[in-house]
């Protein structure tokens, strides 16, 4: 009798053992590369991945939901949280970061994000492209980063850039706010279909030409206002081109 009292508590314990790492496997996150080993607490389904990466001079991101972000950090690195079979694939390749999702986005209510980060003292990018259908694009780093040509688009999403200098930019979004801050525009283009566009210009606003049109919203310019409408504003080397159909035009000095 005694016997059959210790398989059964055996029997009890692995199935508790069992039930606990069913539990662990839904709700925590174990991630391990050769770099890092993290844990984090997730709903069922999710992920989260921490990765450091070799160093690249090129991003090219394109994903149908997500929010971006480019920021400051120790070392050459992303992370990346959102639905376990959707994390996207990053490769690098002749200097070149390319993140893609690896199949097509479920519906689903979770928002996925990732985060690339560039270590403090990177002065420099190459061409940097970050896409996404759904979500907002965001760039904000310690230093002046200095990026050669620049794509940040979203169909339904913010777009902030900060503290960078950019020869070409081209920003677009068809429903949400165009922000730039304290950053140097050689070039560019900057579009919305339904939200305001804000520009504060790290250099002096009499280097640039400004082109600006608004079908239902107020124009302003250094110290000028204006009526909606098109207007061409300066005569400087640089370009400014902002245009939105529903929303307000704001660029000025930092």
């Amino acid at each position: 009798m005694k016997r059959k009292h210790i398989i059964s508590l055996v029997i009890i314990i692995v199935i508790l053992i069992a039930a606990l790492y069913y539990g662990a496997t839904r709700y925590l996150d174990i991630t391990m590369d050769s770099d890092r080993f993290s844990i984090s607490m997730n709903s069922p389904k999710q992920a989260t991945v921490h990765k450091n990466l070799e160093a690249f001079s090129s991003i090219n991101v394109k994903l149908s939901e997500a929010d971006i972000e480019l920021k400051s950090g120790n070392t050459f690195g992303l992370s990346y949280h959102g639905k376990k079979d959707e994390t996207p694939t990053a490769t690098i390749k002749d200097g070149m970061l390319t993140i893609k999702e690896k199949q097509t986005h479920s519906n689903s209510h979770s928002h996925p994000e990732l985060v690339i980060t560039l270590p403090r003292n990177l002065n420099t990018l190459d061409h940097v492209s970050l896409v996404s259908s759904n979500g907002d694009i965001t760039i904000d780093t310690i230093n002046k980063l200095s990026i050669n040509t620049l794509t940040m688009e979203s169909s339904n999403g913010d777009l902030d850039l900060e503290q960078c200098i950019v020869k070409d930019l081209v920003a677009t979004s068809s429903n949400g706010d165009v922000d730039i801050e304290d950053s140097s525009l050689t070039s560019s283009k900057l579009t919305s279909s339904n939200g305001d566009i804000s520009v504060s210009l790290a250099d002096n606003i009499a280097n640039y030409t400004v082109s600006a049109r608004t079908d239902s919203g107020d124009i302003s310019i250094g110290d000028n206002d204006y009526d909606p409408g098109s207007i061409q504003a300066g005569h400087g080397s640089q370009k400014i081109s902002a245009q939105t159909d529903n929303g307000d035009i704001d660029i000025e000095n930092d």
